[in-house]
């Protein structure tokens, strides 16, 4: 797959594009991009959607530093759905660490 994404601040003038795929020699989950600032290039876009983002040589997302601001969820109150993920009893299994358990549980949902 190779598609092309762009963003535009119309304010601040910056432009942003990057392209899924097609980078030589890697896999399509590979891109590659850039930005320009007053139609003045301004950096590379270079990284993998699946684990890292660089903007001109410093990395700004890494799937790797994930558990920097993975945040579990919690139960919104006591009027929160029956099916809330908080309250399923498979997703409370899974959190345990057992998944041959929770996927039994998960099947019986189901």
């Amino acid at each position: 797959m190779t598609g092309k994404v762009e963003f535009f601040d119309k304010k601040n003038d910056i432009y942003g594009q990057y392209t899924i795929g097609g980078v030589k020699r890697k896999h399509q989950d590979y891109l590659t991009g850039s930005i320009t600032r007053n139609g003045e290039y301004a950096g590379e876009v270079y990284g993998n959607y699946m684990g890292y983002m660089d903007i001109s040589n410093k990395r700004y997302w890494d799937l790797r530093e994930n558990h920097n601001y993975y945040r579990p969820l919690t139960a919104v109150g006591p009027d929160c759905l029956p099916s809330d993920s908080t309250k399923r009893a498979d997703s409370n299994i899974l959190r345990t660490g057992d998944f041959d358990k929770a996927q039994i549980e998960k099947e019986s949902i189901e």
